[in-house]
């Protein structure tokens, strides 16, 4: 049994290798914004687009700093940060895998989940920071998903990771949130959890005065440019967008395919509630990145689902291990 569904790993990796062959040579618009910041910074000293222009335009920080240091190191800036993003989506994905390598029908589930869809691979290498997100995203859910009581060193790196994710992508705190509070219910000890929260604000809030010093500003410009909507044709707008997606990269099928399964069960509605009461930290983080995706999941650069793509990996954990129970 665990031979043959070894074998339905070879059209998968023949897919994700056709889609990185044809997906490595694209680079968004937006990318190169990032690079010019990146390279004044590392030519000029000053992390702007132009020089004596104090502008903040960069929607993740990080992302910009790591790719100066690719720049100083490599003296390329595309290359070298396609190779690294490439890394850190196979990294993403072996994470997953790995949880599951005692289990090859979940292995398979979470795999293709993770590796099939094509603007996984379009936005790992589309010179953004989303490759960046995903895999802080999935190590924070794996931290997380841990069911024995949080150890002190990891209840620091997983707060550690979600500051590191804030700088990455703002929005990803409403992801993190649910996860970091479900991190301080298992911890006893009430100055670790200060310690913790001390850990996990100090990038945010070091980038926060660095920013509104220097740029006068705490949000970049695109946040004005292209700030959520609550209009309802908006909303209205990105529900479909947001139910294409999420039929497209497989997660209504899987989850339709789990539902018939449970159903032949007595206790559908018990599993269910079990479940969820378990991992409601996930569902509550799945769930507030999909409501704030309806308010700007179509705004500009978000074209092939770009805002959802980092956390793919958690929703095939959530759905694996429903499947599971």
């Amino acid at each position: 049994m665990r031979q043959r569904l070894y074998i339905l790993y070879i059209p998968i990796l023949s897919l994700i290798s056709t889609a990185v062959v044809l997906f490595f040579p694209f680079s968004a618009e937006d990318a190169f914004i990032t690079y010019r910041y990146a390279q004044n910074l590392a030519t000029l000293g000053s992390f702007v687009f132009n020089e004596g222009a104090p502008i903040m335009a960069l929607t993740s920080p990080f992302h910009g700093l790591f790719t100066s240091l690719l720049f100083v190191l490599t003296g390329k800036t595309i290359l070298a940060n396609k190779i690294v993003s490439g890394v850190l989506f196979v990294g993403s994905a072996v994470l997953v895998c790995l949880r599951y390598r005692k289990q090859p029908t979940l292995q398979l589930i979470t795999a293709s989940l993770v590796l099939l869809p094509p603007c996984v691979a379009l936005w790992t290498f589309g010179g953004l920071e989303t490759p960046y997100l995903m895999f802080l995203v999935t190590s924070l859910t794996l931290l997380v998903a841990r069911e024995s009581e949080t150890r002190r060193d990891l209840l620091y790196g997983t707060f550690l990771l979600a500051g590191l994710a804030f700088v990455t992508r703002f929005d990803s705190i409403l992801f993190t949130a649910p996860l970091l509070i479900r991190m301080m219910c298992r911890t006893r000890r009430r100055y670790d959890i200060v310690l913790a929260i001390a850990v996990g604000a100090a990038l945010p809030v070091a980038w926060m005065v660095i920013s509104h010093s220097y740029y006068g500003d705490i949000f970049p410009t695109s946040f004005y440019a292209k700030s959520p909507s609550w209009s309802i044709p908006v909303i209205i707008g990105n529900g479909k967008y947001i139910l294409f997606y999420l039929t497209v990269v497989g997660i209504i099928p899987a989850v339709a395919f789990t539902i018939v399964r449970l159903r032949k069960s007595r206790r559908m509605l018990e599993l269910l509630q079990r479940h969820i009461m378990v991992m409601w930290w996930l569902y509550c983080g799945v769930a507030a990145e999909l409501l704030y995706g309806l308010t700007m999941a179509t705004t500009h650069m978000m074209f092939s689902f770009r805002f959802f793509v980092p956390y793919i990996p958690a929703v095939a954990i959530l759905i694996a291990d429903l499947v599971e129970r």
